[in-house]
């Protein structure tokens, strides 16, 4: 063969083999962490799904989900467990948009490709791109729609977003942009943080207005949860008739309030539209190398009034919304078969609490209830917790299912509202009072009890052991500690717990908590953590001291941001329990008490499963740690 002919032969080869690595690329399957500041908010609950969906559409994508539960530091470890199992790409809402830099630095230097949506981190080289709506052009259209409105001046009460976010920075950016120009006409009369949540605008709204002389003309809230709490507000005060209030995110609650007359309006930012962009954009450049034409792709949101409520993106969740049929739908709507049950967790900021409330939403759908799920945003945040309570007695619910913060403080606002009339029942966390109707926890002393045993067993019965607590005060939290001291004093004399460190289940305190502890005693044998974030906090305070899978960590809770960490061995034991279990028996014990039968059992102590690596597929294990659907 001559010369020519064998380079033309090569070159067919060579080819041949490009194109098939090419469809090989194309036909493997991707993996894709998609991470939301927390899927406690409905605007990002729906995002999610619209990513879900849209992976479906494209086919061949494994899609690593995680809630960011309104932390820093939780959504810093998704990114960093993303990494760990070498996702290809990240797509991601940013809590804060300054504080998830470094992660998503590490991200990319770790050569994963971040697409960021909705909120946009600046100062990060690498990103490929992002997708979001114009915040600061949504603001404008805020204001402009009070200048329309209100042609002859007006008073506006302004209710911020979330410090630190992008998307609270720019929507106020975008209101002062109209109204700072014209402010002899339309003064901003009331201007503070609500932090995009519904129940601190209601406590917000209220203590704003009874600050002013007159009602304002407007509020203007950075997102629909905080104009649905100011709207609950004006009405409590009796001002619905004199005040507008103008939302932000176009939620299906809120186009529901516009029909109904409640909010004046909000704006519309297209968040599928976003989520499908940014994903398809993220495939096409791992699939085939395509890079976005701009790497910052920006919606133009529009304000969704009664006259264009046809223009609302997720308009088809409003069940029954038919604009000739409309009252009689909603009211059928609304009442449902037997009423609303509301559950009140102890905080919104841990996932724990999404399986109890699965366990109410699945119960509470089967025997005809809707259910309802309110909560501070904090396990310390005890006072918020009962006036929250109050508040929702106050809308003499069916029933109301909670797990109170704190055993002592809640139980005079538990024996005032069942005094009231109401049925209230506790799960997971009680009071200190007989009054509730029934409670259902786990064995909070037999799983701590067996905590020690396995942590002991690990340690070879011997050493310094760190204890990091849940809250003082907390019932939960006194047995799970009490139990694990006493098991370890009856049983292992040589084993030496060290001060328990209570740090209200936050990851960051765990940290901070654990830290301290490995530097005081750098012969630390093992921790013990009372509930699922300290596990995570302790988890990352090993990790930076390179100790991750020397020191055995024995740990109640196997949340979905820890179990990346017990498959790579710096969690060593899991205590589970099943709370979705809690959240069932609290809602059967709701409806045999509204049709006037006595609770069966009325205190049942759920037993805990020790999970290791040997037991961790198994069926019944594995339906422990996963959320149902």
């Amino acid at each position: 063969m001559n010369k020519s002919r064998l380079f033309l032969v090569i070159v067919l080869v060579l080819g041949l083999l490009v194109a098939a690595f090419s469809v090989t690329a194309q036909d493997e399957e991707l993996t894709i962490a998609s991470s939301m500041p927390s899927l406690t908010f409905p605007f990002f609950v729906h995002m999610q799904a619209e990513i879900d969906d849209e992976a479906e559409v494209i086919g061949g994508i494994e899609l690593l989900n995680t809630d960011g539960q309104n932390s820093v530091p939780k959504q810093t470890a998704d990114v960093e467990a993303a990494i760990v199992q070498q996702a290809d790409g990240l797509l991601i809402s940013p809590l804060d948009v300054a504080a998830m830099a470094p992660a998503l630095s590490q991200a990319v230097e770790a050569g994963v490709a971040v697409v960021t949506v909705d909120r946009r981190v600046e100062g990060v080289d690498g990103i490929l791109a992002h997708v979001g709506a114009d915040n600061v052009l949504g603001g404008e259209a805020q204001a402009q729609w009070v200048l329309e409105n209100y042609p002859d001046g007006a008073t506006v009460f302004h209710l911020q977003g979330q410090p630190g976010s992008g998307p609270g920075i720019d929507r106020n950016q975008g209101v002062h942009n109209v109204l700072d120009e014209v402010a002899d006409d339309y003064p901003i009369v009331f201007e503070q943080t609500a932090n995009f949540s519904r129940d601190e605008a209601l406590s917000v709204t209220e203590a704003g207005l009874a600050g002013l002389d007159e009602p304002p003309n407007v509020i203007i809230a950075a997102n629909d949860d905080m104009a649905l709490g100011a709207l609950e507000a004006v009405n409590g005060l009796g001002l619905g008739d004199q005040i507008d209030v103008i939302g932000f995110d176009a939620l299906p609650e809120a186009i529901l309030s516009i029909s109904e007359g409640g909010m004046a309006g909000t704006v519309e930012q297209f968040p599928g539209g976003q989520a499908r962009t940014a994903l398809n954009i993220l495939t096409d450049f791992l699939r085939d190398g395509t890079e976005p034409e701009s790497d910052l792709v920006l919606l133009t949101p529009i304000v969704i009034s009664e006259a264009n409520l046809g223009d609302a993106e997720r308009i088809s969740e409003v069940e029954g919304l038919d604009m000739d049929m409309m009252e009689e739908d909603m009211e059928e709507t609304s009442e449902g078969p037997g009423g609303t049950i509301v559950f009140i967790p102890k905080s919104t900021d841990v996932s724990y609490w999404l399986f109890v409330r699965a366990g109410v939403d699945d119960r509470g759908s089967e025997l005809g209830y809707e259910t309802d799920y309110q909560g501070v945003a904090r396990e310390v945040l005890i006072a918020e917790q009962a006036d929250l309570l109050r508040n929702v007695a106050a809308t003499d619910p069916a029933g109301i299912i909670m797990a109170a913060t704190d055993a002592e403080a809640l139980a005079p606002v538990v024996e005032e509202i069942i005094a009231s009339g109401e049925i209230l029942v506790t799960v997971d966390s009680g009071v200190n009072t007989d009054a509730p109707y029934a409670h259902f926890l786990t064995d909070n002393v037999a799983g701590a009890a067996a905590s020690a045993d396995a942590l002991a067993e690990l340690i070879g019965g011997e050493g310094k052991v760190g204890n990091l607590g849940i809250l003082a005060g907390s019932q939960t939290g006194a047995e799970r500690d009490q139990g694990f001291i006493d098991q370890m004093e009856a049983n292992y004399p040589d084993v030496e717990v060290l001060s328990t460190q209570f740090t209200g289940c936050d990851p960051a305190a765990a940290l901070n908590a654990a830290t301290d502890i490995i530097t005081a005693n750098p012969d630390i044998a093992g921790f013990y953590s009372a509930c699922g974030p300290n596990g995570l906090g302790i988890a990352q305070a090993l990790r930076a001291a390179g100790l991750d899978g020397q020191v055995p960590i024995v740990t109640f809770d196997p949340n979905p941001e820890l179990l990346p960490l017990f498959e790579d061995g710096t969690v060593t034991v899991m205590v589970a329990q099943d709370p979705y279990r809690m959240g069932v028996l609290g809602v059967e014990a709701v409806d045999a008490l509204l049709r006037g039968e006595e609770v069966a059992e009325p205190l049942v102590q759920i037993p805990v499963v020790l999970i290791t690596q040997e037991n961790y597929n198994d069926p019944e294990i594995q339906a422990l740690i996963n959320l149902p659907e």
